[in-house]
């Protein structure tokens, strides 16, 4: 029983120490230009973030697509390092407001986007 109880007590241990590691995010977002812009129908302008990669492996970024808004390219991020995201926003191709920031996905992952604002 002495046995049992301490093999569930290391597995609730391990499960903990998982869910802690799991809570840090593996990407931090720096704007470097202001983020909520106005641009009229004709015009344009850029968003400009610095990300940074917590985890040690490397990673690419892309954005999902928005209408009139592009990334200028993809964001190589290194491990433990930064890349910067240059965003444009064209005013003639936008659909109406664009709220929150834009969705970016790893590479090899699939669809999975992570949102930041």
């Amino acid at each position: 029983m002495h046995r049992f109880s301490t093999a569930i007590t290391a597995l609730f241990c391990s499960l903990m120490l998982l869910n802690v590691q799991a809570a840090k995010p593996l990407w931090l977002f720096d704007p470097q230009t202001s983020t909520s812009i106005t641009v009229a129908k004709g015009r344009s302008d850029q968003i400009i973030y610095t990300i940074y990669n917590q985890s040690s492996k490397p990673k690419i970024l892309s954005m999902k697509r928005i209408a009139g808004i592009s990334q200028t390219a993809p964001c190589r991020l290194p491990a433990k390092g930064s890349c910067t995201l240059t965003v444009n926003v064209n005013g003639s191709a936008l659909q109406g407001n664009v709220i929150g920031g834009p969705l970016l996905c790893q590479q090899g992952i699939g669809r999975i986007f992570y949102a930041f604002v």
